[in-house]
């Protein structure tokens, strides 16, 4: 089980995993599954029909959640061990770079299965929603940077620099996910369905969407605790 620890002033806590035994991509092969499953589901509860489509969307959805499961966990590590001096969530850490990985595949399935879908996805759809496209390629773009960055071979060409760089850059990534989200003109979904309650669920694009400000402001609290800790010194 290889591990390479940071240098110079860095916390020693910011432990960069570069490899992962196969049971934690096995893991994430089945957090991915379940959470498809989930929102396979969901859209059952919604009254989608089962097809290729509902599928697609169950895709994007469960690739999103598992960013930012992967994201999360290393802020919600160091707050736990701020406020109970615990590493109990110390070596969830390990599974930050499976569940990214499994993240940007399963977005680039998504992202071919939306080319493929012709009669729902044709190029006056494309043209009508160029702008979330535009937000979604970028983010894709940044998915797709992340996992090629994640192995040792490219870390070693590259440099840990910029493999921190490219880390912190998630949280951008996912930012781009929720406008590319709103840019597909699915808040006036959200409001019609708060207004009428007409379906037991939500429209399934709140779960992503939710997923990710959580997200966002945990990573802001982590970064405030940080920075207090660092005032005391």
């Amino acid at each position: 089980m290889k591990t390479e620890k940071p240098r110079g002033k860095e916390r020693p806590h910011t432990t960069m995993i570069m490899a992962n035994s196969t049971l934690e991509w096995i893991a994430a092969l089945v957090v991915f599954a379940v959470l498809f499953a989930f929102m396979w589901e969901y859209h059952r509860w919604r009254d989608r029909p089962f097809s290729l489509f509902t599928a697609n969307k169950a895709t994007a959805i469960a690739a999103s959640l598992c960013f930012c499961i992967a994201l999360i966990l290393g802020p919600v590590s160091r707050i736990t061990r701020r406020l109970t001096r615990s590493g109990l969530l110390t070596r969830a850490v390990r599974f930050r770079r499976p569940l990214a990985c499994t993240a940007a595949f399963f977005m680039t399935v998504h992202l071919f299965l939306s080319l493929l879908l012709v009669e729902k996805f044709d190029l006056a759809y494309f043209a009508d929603h160029c702008l979330s496209w535009i937000f979604g390629s970028l983010a894709f773009g940044g998915l797709l940077a992340m996992w090629i960055l994640s192995y040792p071979a490219a870390v070693r060409r590259r440099g840990i620099e910029v493999w921190k760089r490219a880390h912190h850059m998630g949280y951008i990534f996912l930012t781009l996910i929720v406008i590319h989200i709103v840019c597909l003109g699915k808040v006036p979904n959200w409001l019609r369905w708060l207004e009428t309650l007409d379906k037991p669920v939500p429209p399934g694009t709140t779960v992503p969407s939710a997923a990710i400000v959580l997200t966002l402001i945990v990573r802001l609290v982590d970064a405030l605790g940080k920075g207090k800790e660092t005032s005391q010194t």
